[in-house]
């Protein structure tokens, strides 16, 4: 009988389903690829060990087979390489494995048995990627080219896929695998006996393996830190997935609660002649089983559709963002996971059959003659319940009051300025704290406010009877049953709540990384290559001049510096030995300098000439400090580690450090002079520094550096401008689609007003053909039910967007300095948020239009019959 609000219950039930549904399977996509990433490039692989020297003893290998579990270890030989097919065809960065044969085929037999034998002197064996890229078949020859004089010549013996073992590519992340004779890598790599690395398939605890000796990678922790990183991301989806979930409890609860109250009378007649109460109860959730059997459903097919527009939205960005920022190359596909498939479709069905036999239940404790009452308002007039109202509205008063000044102080520079002093680590919690107490202060405010609101409009029009007269219609439902209302108001709330929130997060991430500066990252260089072999900054500009990729004028400065490891436990912390050349072109800026120099180049040059004075930047002398529990001055001595060796410099200058340049530890850390670092450091890492002449032809030059660098030993080129150009495409989709999930969360809310506004008018069909019969024109009746709808709309539209927006400004601040606030605070995003307003309030137009037209068509006659 009711087409209509049947199908717009569906449709509601059902988006929130697909929503869930989507985020299960983005889920379910990204651990998919991950796993089969372990299966093809790791295997049984748990960590790979080396010495601080880069080279395993025999006696070394002894002493670890004797602590660890018979079969768990495999000694290896591992070093990187390019492999040619002539002058042209060049596949760089390829990981070279060599191992014994037998000891393999026991540590990884599904992996190994793929070569049929011992790999011989002058053979080389080739993963199916390796091969692919080389364009070469079994029986081939290929060379082998580690910069800058190492060439040998090899035939291929065979190519095999990568799977564990045959496809991991070491912590350096090369491009692919190939393998060689344990003979001829020792050779290569000038060892005499030994191993370079050791792989081991199971943790292990530190103290077996002590960090003054050796060097451990995580590697299967790696991997799984850096997928972590992404799926943190499918978070919010789950977090809007589960409001709209929110959002299709009430409407169900409130749909059916109005089904309930619809077909009180007719229930009551039937009861009165014989039906029992668990027959009614039944047939109450047969109907909520077909509504959540089919919405279910038909939500498991949309969120299906739904995820695979998703993941083609982000699958290139988060290959791109793990190539970058953890170097590891996951290809990410969609795979429909049955198990997390159902169990999305299981949790919509659940929701909407709960929350149905909730009000099955409270129908059939209803007596017979409650129910065959001709009304039955929820209004108690005794005086008791006067004196509880007073009671009510003091404390509802209070709360208001309460709750803005709340919202005011929390906004103030003053008090977020104290929080941030007093609580450093703790500020977000807090934020998070009154945002929550404020949403529900809000909603239990509004059973007092929204009475005393439409009261006021009332009062505002009273020269206008025509006008008073059809509000008070459209009033007396909201006010009568505020519960109702109220839930209303909660899904507009709560809807826009999130969208507002998401375009404010967005917007302020957006704009923090459209004012980033690539060039910063390395300290006014646009990119870096980082090697092993060592070149001074003559030799590379000598290459550079040389290279038969890069023409002349294209580089307008070179520089090569040397790194070094701060403290053997903690890579991260790097010591930068510069020279003359860094000292004069490098853009770091200077917090804090000696009073003796004129300017931040004097400070630099005294850097690259004396072996006695580092500069340390704002966020590395913050960790000296916090570890040696003392403030240190300009021109004080400072206690600096060198692989974990202390010596004690002179402190002459604090660099300051930008957020753009973690991870590129040329712009931050310690800076001392290159001679002494040398000196200091037992195993460095070179880094080559290219500052290009014309900044828009970056992408193609950056091409033709990447490919002299490997022809020099560097694999991976550093280019900070395409890194935060993927960083910020990333962040502009990921909220896009977070924004785009809330909206349709709006509409499932704004549909849920619609269906609800039918079911009032349904439900009212009898009182508005006695309003008609009375003489009530048709207009009213139809302005009477579009006010209703459109004021229950536009309070949650607008209690929805402030609260996101009050949300946004407070949760931002934890994760900006006071400087990106402010650059935000200019670029606001007034234009969404007012675009979301006006979006709301034409689609909501729309749902009260509708209910409002039916009540016109309501029929003084048929409405004032006893049972419709």
């Amino acid at each position: 009988m009711h087409r209509r609000t049947t199908l717009f219950t569906l449709i509601s039930s059902m988006v929130g389903t697909a929503l869930i549904t989507s985020a299960f399977m983005l889920y379910a996509s990204l651990q998919a690829s991950l796993q089969e990433y372990e299966t093809t490039h790791i295997g049984k692989i748990e960590s790979d060990v080396t010495t601080q020297t880069g080279k395993v003893s025999e006696q070394d290998w002894k002493e670890v087979q004797s602590k660890l579990e018979k079969g768990s270890a495999l000694p290896v030989v591992t070093f990187y390489g390019n492999l040619t097919r002539g002058k042209e065809n060049i596949v760089p960065h390829i990981v070279f494995h060599a191992f014994s044969y037998q000891e393999a085929l026991k540590w990884d037999v599904k992996a190994v048995q793929s070569i049929p034998s011992p790999i011989e002197p002058g053979e080389i064996v080739l993963s199916k990627r390796a091969a692919a890229q080389l364009g070469v078949q079994e029986g081939a020859q290929v060379q082998l080219v580690i910069p800058p004089n190492t060439v040998q010549v090899f035939t291929v013996k065979k190519i095999v896929p990568e799977h564990g073992l045959t496809g991991y590519r070491g912590t350096k992340q090369g491009k692919a695998t190939a393998f060689l004779s344990l003979e001829t890598a020792r050779k290569i790599m000038g060892l005499k006996e030994g191993y370079t690395n050791l792989l081991l398939a199971s943790f292990v605890a530190s103290d077996l393996f002590p960090a003054e000796k050796w060097e451990i990678h995580q590697v299967k922790n790696d991997v799984l830190h850096a997928v972590n990183n992404i799926q943190k991301f499918v978070h919010l989806f789950f977090i809007t997935s589960l409001v709209a979930i929110v959002i299709g409890i009430v409407l169900v609860f409130n749909i059916f609660k109005m089904i309930g109250e619809e077909r009180r009378k007719e229930l009551g007649v039937i009861r009165a002649i014989g039906m029992n109460t668990g027959d009614l109860s039944r047939v109450l959730r047969i109907e909520g089983i077909v509504y959540a059997s089919v919405s279910s459903l038909l939500g498991m097919v949309l969120g299906i559709g739904l995820s695979i527009l998703a993941l083609q939205q982000l699958q290139s960005l988060i290959q791109l963002m793990s190539q970058y920022r953890d170097e590891i190359e996951i290809s990410y596909q969609f795979t429909v996971d049955p198990y997390f498939l159902f169990t999305a479709g299981g949790i919509g069905f659940c929701l909407v059959y709960f929350s149905m036999m909730w009000i099955s239940w409270r129908a059939s404790k209803q007596n017979i003659v409650s129910m065959l009452q001709i009304t039955k308002s929820p209004m108690n007039y005794s005086a008791l319940a006067k004196r509880r109202m007073k009671w009510k509205k003091v404390f509802y008063t209070v709360l208001a009051l309460f709750t803005l000044a709340l919202i005011m102080i929390t906004l103030t520079p003053t008090c977020q300025n104290w929080l941030t002093k007093r609580f450093p680590d703790q500020e977000n919690y807090f934020y998070a704290g009154a945002v929550l107490f404020v949403f529900v202060s809000s909603l239990w405010c509004l059973q007092f406010i929204f009475p005393t609101l439409l009261s006021s409009i009332l009062k505002g029009l009273q020269g206008h009877s025509k006008w008073v007269a059809t509000l008070q219609i459209a009033f007396r439902y909201p006010i009568a049953y505020q519960k109702r209302t109220i839930l209303i108001l909660f899904m507009f709330m709560i809807v826009l709540f999130l969208t507002a929130f998401a375009s404010m997060i967005g917007s302020a991430f957006a704009s923090w990384t459209d004012r980033m500066e690539a060039r910063q990252a390395l300290g006014g260089y646009d990119l870096a290559a980082q090697s092993e072999r060592q070149l001074s900054t003559k030799a590379l500009q000598d290459i550079v001049n040389k290279s038969k990729y890069i023409e002349k004028n294209q580089i307008s400065g070179v520089t090569s510096v040397i790194q070094a490891n701060v403290s053997l436990t903690y890579p991260d912390f790097k010591v930068n030995g510069i020279d003359q050349s860094f000292a004069e072109h490098n853009q770091v800026v200077l917090e804090q300098k000696e009073t003796r120099f004129k300017s931040d180049q004097a400070v630099w040059q005294e850097v690259a000439q004396d072996p006695e004075v580092v500069v340390i930047s704002s966020r590395d002398l913050g960790l000296i400090e916090r570890d040696q529990r003392k403030k240190y001055q300009i021109g004080e001595q400072v206690p600096i580690q060198v692989e974990g060796k202390v010596v004690s410099k002179k402190l002459i200058a604090i660099a300051k450090y930008y957020s753009e340049s973690y991870g590129y530890f040329i712009s931050y850390g310690i800076w001392m002079n290159q001679n002494e670092v040398e000196r200091l450091a037992e195993k460095t890492e070179n880094v080559w520094l290219f500052r290009v002449h014309d900044k828009e032809q970056l992408r193609t030059i950056a091409k033709k550096v990447q490919k002299e660098v490997t022809e020099q030993g560097a694999f991976q080129l550093l280019n900070p401008e395409q890194q935060l150009v993927v960083s910020q495409s990333f962040i502009r989709v990921i909220f896009s689609l977070l924004e785009s999930f809330s909206f349709l969360a709006t509409v499932i809310g704004l549909a849920g007003l619609m269906v609800i506004m039918f079911r009032q008018v349904q439900e009212r069909q009898q009182q508005l053909g006695m309003i008609r019969a009375l003489g009530i024109e048709k207009k009213q009746v139809y302005w009477s039910i579009f006010s209703e709808g459109f004021i229950i709309a536009f309070l949650g539209i607008v209690l929805g967007i402030g609260m996101g927006v009050y949300a946004g400004s407070l949760i931002l601040k934890p994760f900006g300095q006071t400087e990106q606030i402010e650059q935000y605070r200019q670029a606001f995003p007034l234009f969404k948020i007012l675009l979301y307003f006006v979006l709301g309030l034409v689609i909501s137009i729309f749902g009260a239009f509708l209910p409002a037209r039916k009540a016109l068509k309501v029929s003084p006659i048929e409405a004032t019959r006893y049972i419709s």
